[in-house]
């Protein structure tokens, strides 16, 4: 079967360049299509969840996004065993028509070891560009499956979780008085390269045949090709989501057979079992070491069915007032209290770094050894930040200082130490022996101080909550707010919120009030004129949106209705739908437009409002775009000043004018933030449009408008929705009409 023909999504290559893709389209429509996967997996609709799958890997949207996705990170500059990259435009624009299913055959890995931190090797594969791709492509599909389905307390390698939420859920459940006091440390026996292939064929909900081909393209290494019988490997950009997924079923497993139960009516017993995982590092807390002896069989039977083993060397069982590592942590009780800090061997490593980059720059200017040092700095500080680490970091300051002093005095021996603090160290404000350098830059002099890590404020992380799924609509608020929290916790953050808050010049667009300290706000993102925007809004305004949203039928008819308004046929129906169906595509000529920039249609548009009026009738005057009311000088006198009733359609793009808009219609402003709020906070399930109509200056207010299924697959300008449409009209030979019943009452009775 042709694939192309048979393909819902858009396989039509709508831009000719690389550069001229819209990367937001690309996004919204690969997003809309997760959506409906993490809805069918949770409806338990396999097949649908399957049918969707094939819809994205088949899309030319998710095919562009994956080709950028592995051309603009870290690897894209490592090539695989073809030595091929897409560091072109022309190239990654042709790779995109090069992702086909049908004829693929991967690569072998080209095989490299990299030093960890015990001083073993770690085996790492490095697929080809257009494997790297097709992994990528395949994952777009995959990630809302096992977003959906993935343990609560699973934080590695998940879209929106980090160390610091694993961190967090540590304190949580060890912090109390009452919690566990014995925690099971377990690590994963290469956990990457002895994943079953039998297991993971069998219970991965993708497309077998790409997976089977994947884990069977084995790996070269000294110019030898090796098979590959067991693993995922380590390196491609499937392997990680693969890993969590095998593992995903742990915590529900434990939570089944260790949960809270019921001895008598006085006494409840709480086997205070809770599993914390990031990637293959996992702890397993329990009552006592006995409890926790009797859990590990249980462990290592889950880990065999998959092939996996726990590491002898690494996996132990520890009290909480001894303490233990976790993702370089160091947790435990001082006389009751639960202290995270950074562990003894995260600052050894750290201190390792920091002293090799002193070692290796002995003859470097003091300005670009500070360069150096600095993000490094920076990075470490800001993964410790939210734990206990004052004192860490006042001991790391200092022996960074310690080290400082040995370069310094390496460079001039014969100097005193006098000279030489006075040359490289300085005061600035109330704190002496300052690292700073003096340089030249352009006619002026400027310096450049070393970052010292005391000086970081320690703050408080809060958890993503363990149910949470980014790929979930109805998350899609929660995850706002806490992109909101994100920014405020940055520097750059704050500066893109500023820079919001001056754009709506200081407004909500929804209720059109200030936005300030006295109520709360957060950022909210809507989709204008095919593009993401983020805004500014009262989180009041935000609620009442969404319950807006979930009110059923509203419609122009409840307006209409309650003001005894109704509405006149036009004089000429083709005219009419021509301007009102009419959109920035359209090639219709706007005759309206044209009759109210001529002069000499003043006198007579007058005359037609006071007849019109005489008989009791109602005058409707229709324009595509507001440029012609704009750029009429007498549209105010002969039209605006006449007429009572003004309805206005989305108008942001008309955003930089809309100025002389507000003045030439006479609107406060109120009315104008009601006008830029169109379209802002629509129902992504519900196909409607929202409308201002304002009443003499007396009445205003947004309302939406929404017409028929029917109605609308016969005037969509969606893509994906008309492929939708022209594939179910082809099975039907032909019939466009029966196609569209057909499609509506699908969408109505998704059902049947």
């Amino acid at each position: 079967m042709n694939e192309i023909k048979t393909s819902c999504a858009s396989t039509d290559q709508k831009w000719n360049t690389w550069d001229s893709i819209n990367w937001n389209k690309c996004e919204i429509v690969v997003n809309k299509l997760q959506a409906r996967i993490v809805k069918a997996q949770k409806a338990g609709k396999h097949n649908k969840v399957k049918a969707l799958q094939w819809v994205l890997t088949h899309s030319f949207y998710a095919k562009a996004l994956a080709v950028k996705r592995v051309t603009s990170n870290s690897g894209s500059d490592t090539a695989g065993v073809d030595n091929v990259k897409w560091s072109t435009p022309n190239a990654k624009f042709k790779a995109i028509s090069e992702l086909k299913r049908r004829g693929y055959t991967p690569q072998p890995l080209r095989r490299v070891n990299i030093k960890k931190s015990n001083g073993k090797l770690r085996p790492l594969g490095i697929p080809t560009m257009k494997d790297r791709a097709m992994q990528a492509l395949y994952l777009l599909a995959l990630e809302p499956v096992s977003e959906t389905t993935a343990d609560s307390n699973s934080y590695g390698f998940r879209k929106e979780r980090s160390t610091g939420d694993a961190r967090e859920q540590c304190f949580c459940v060890l912090a109390k008085n009452a919690s566990p006091e014995w925690i099971l440390e377990g690590d994963i026996k290469g956990c990457f390269d002895h994943i079953s292939h039998d297991w993971l064929l069998n219970n991965i909900p993708m497309d077998k045949v790409m997976l089977r081909k994947w884990l069977k393209c084995g790996f070269v290494f000294n110019k030898e090709l090796f098979p590959t019988e067991e693993g995922t490997p380590q390196g491609g950009i499937i392997s990680p989501t693969l890993a969590n997924m095998t593992l995903d079923g742990l915590q529900t497993m434990l939570a089944e057979k260790y949960h809270k139960k019921f001895v008598n009516r006085t006494t409840t017993y709480y086997p205070k079992v809770h599993l914390v995982r990031y990637a293959d590092d996992f702890i397993i807390t329990g009552r006592s070491k006995e409890a926790l002896e009797e859990i590990k069989p249980l462990v290592v039977e889950f880990l065999k069915v998959r092939g996996l083993t726990l590491s002898e060397e690494k996996t132990k069982i520890t009290h909480i007032d001894e303490g233990f590592d976790f993702l370089g942590y160091n947790i435990r009780k001082y006389n009751g209290v639960l202290l995270i800090k950074p562990s003894k061997k995260g600052l050894k490593r750290f201190m390792e770094k920091i002293r090799g980059i002193i070692d290796s720059n002995k003859g470097s200017k003091q300005e670009s050894l500070i360069r150096l040092l600095n993000p490094v700095i920076a990075g470490w500080v800001n993964y410790y930040k939210n734990c206990v680490a004052s004192d860490t970091f006042r001991k790391a300051d200092y022996l960074i200082f310690e080290k400082l002093w040995q370069w310094a005095q390496r460079r001039h021996p014969k100097k005193g130490k006098y000279w030489i603090a006075d040359k490289y160290f300085t005061r600035i404000k109330n704190r002496n022996w300052c690292f700073v350098a003096n340089f030249k830059k352009g006619k002026t002099d400027d310096r450049i101080a070393l970052k010292r890590l005391y000086d970081t404020k320690i703050t408080r992380y809060v958890k993503v909550k363990g149910e949470a799924n980014p790929f979930d609509p109805d998350w899609k608020e929660y995850f706002e707010k806490r992109k909101t929290y994100k920014m405020l916790q940055s520097l750059n953050g704050r500066k893109s919120l500023l820079y919001m808050w001056e754009k709506q010049n200081h407004v909500c667009p929804i209720c059109g009030e200030p936005i300030n300290k006295e109520h709360p706000w957060g950022t909210n993102e809507r989709i204008v004129d095919g593009k993401k925007v983020n805004f500014l809004v009262h989180d009041s305004c935000r609620r009442k949106v969404i319950q807006l949203k979930k009110k059923k039928n509203v419609t122009m008819s409840w307006f209409l209705i309650n003001r005894n308004l109704t509405p006149l046929e036009p004089y000429d129906w083709k005219l009419s739908s021509t301007v009102l169906r009419g959109e920035r595509g359209s090639n219709a000529p706007d005759l309206p437009g044209k009759a109210i920039a001529s002069a000499n249609m003043a006198d007579y548009i007058k005359y037609l409002y006071k007849t019109v009026r005489k008989y009791f009738g109602e005058a409707i005057v229709v324009t595509q775009e507001v440029e012609d009311i704009i750029s009429s000088p007498i549209v105010k006198e002969s039209i605006i000043n006449n007429s009572d009733c003004k309805i206005l359609l989305d108008q942001r793009k008309y955003l930089n004018k809309f100025d002389s808009i507000q003045n030439l219609l006479g609107l406060t402003d109120k009315e104008r933030s009601q006008v830029l709020s169109i379209n802002l906070a629509n129902h992504p399930n519900r196909k409607y449009k929202e409308v201002w109509i304002g009443l003499g200056g007396t009445q205003s207010a947004v309302y939406a408008t929404e017409v028929s299924l029917e109605e609308y697959y016969t005037f969509t300008t969606e893509e994906t929705e008309k492929m939708e449409l022209f594939a179910l009209s082809e099975k039907l030979g032909g019939n466009l009409e029966l196609a569209i019943k057909r499609l509506a009452e699908s969408k109505r009775n998704p059902e049947k």
